[in-house]
């Protein structure tokens, strides 16, 4: 887990609500894997040439071609992580994480 494995947590805060609100009918379990479905579409999106040549041409030009395998699923778990979370904790609770989450960021990447 590197620190952007917290963006992944609050992307699992996010569709949680997200998913609460447009899938209320679907089992917790359910939401879950549509969450992770999502994290995975997410992944392949961020690994792709176009957006690693346009955003990290720095990297690229190394022969960057994205994150490893065990980096998209230590991803994919802190995103289900997020999700759980979000529908254990109170919804006060998981916003004061988020804000606390983004600040640390701030800070540290």
């Amino acid at each position: 887990m590197d620190p952007y494995g917290l963006i992944h947590i609050l992307h699992g805060f996010v569709l949680c609500a997200l998913l609460a609100f447009i899938a209320a009918r679907l089992s917790p379990v359910s939401q879950l894997w549509l969450a992770a479905s999502f994290e995975l579409l997410w992944e392949v999106v961020e690994n792709s040439e176009f957006l690693i040549r346009r955003y990290h041409p720095e990297t690229a030009a190394l022969g960057n071609h994205g994150d490893t395998v065990v980096n998209w699923f230590s991803d994919i778990i802190a995103c289900g992580l997020g999700v759980v979370l979000a529908r254990n904790l109170q919804t006060h609770c998981t916003l004061v994480l988020l804000l606390v989450a983004e600040v640390t960021l701030v800070f540290r990447i």
